[in-house]
């Protein structure tokens, strides 16, 4: 529980500012808390600040926006409207069986990531990608060990959150308003960056374009690349998201 969290490590409030930050599917919790009502999320009252990177929206149509116009087909049928129409998350549990395949060992869980995020590269990423390597003193291995390494123990006890992704993705954050009609101790004296790539597949720009729409004084901003290029421009994205 986050709030009993923060009340271990921050038991004087005084002058507590909370500044929450989420990437990829982590921006579905991460825009929950910052919309999450006081007397559910108490400390909400502290959030200065919420930075999105690679970002989710929820997936509920709206008359300005259809989320799933930029989706591919994968994602499509996973996570978007098939998914609603499917019972007992069959596709979900379907695609688990494949995936845990991938995941059966260290090994062959880089080569699913190597796939996935690191061969999909441009050129003009690539060269990002190994000038931040070496200003980190990182070898070519490293990244995707890293990542496969919290892949596996995202699921080495269950797969709960796997399957009930869906269900999450096409709630309302639990806010009890729709998106764009946060009360105004939700929005004033706070600021909200939001971070996209440009040729990501899996939380498209399109998407980033409608949260900056809907966040009261938000910005966005993009960088060209995949759905991992945001992680090799983190020092110059927390330094524009403090400076403000």
């Amino acid at each position: 529980d986050m709030s009993a969290l923060l009340a271990h490590l921050h038991p004087d409030t005084s002058n507590l500012e909370l500044y929450i930050s989420g990437g990829s599917l982590g921006t579905v919790p991460t825009q929950m808390l910052y919309g999450a009502s006081f007397e559910a999320f108490p400390y909400g009252r502290y959030i200065r600040g919420m930075l999105l990177l690679g970002a989710f929206p929820p997936f509920i149509r709206d008359k300005e926006f259809d989320y799933t116009q930029s989706m591919n087909m994968r994602d499509y049928i996973l996570v978007g409207p098939v998914s609603r129409f499917i019972p007992f998350h069959l596709l979900q549990r379907l695609a688990k069986s494949v995936i845990k395949s991938k995941l059966a060992t260290q090994e062959s869980a880089e080569a699913f990531l190597r796939e996935l995020l690191f061969d999909k590269m441009g050129e003009q990423e690539k060269e990002v990608y190994k000038a931040w390597r070496e200003k980190l003193g990182y070898d070519e291995d490293r990244l995707p060990r890293e990542m496969a390494q919290n892949n596996l123990r995202s699921v080495a006890k269950s797969w709960e959150g796997f399957l009930g992704g869906p269900d999450t993705l096409h709630s309302d954050w639990g806010w009890g308003v729709p998106l764009g009609s946060l009360d105004e101790a939700h929005t004033v004296g706070r600021k909200v960056l939001i971070v996209a790539a440009t040729e990501d597949d899996m939380t498209t720009i399109e998407w980033a374009r409608y949260l900056a729409s809907k966040y009261s004084n938000s910005r966005l901003k993009t960088f060209p690349g995949g759905h991992i290029s945001v992680l090799f421009r983190m020092d110059e994205i927390w330094e524009e998201f403090f400076a403000e």
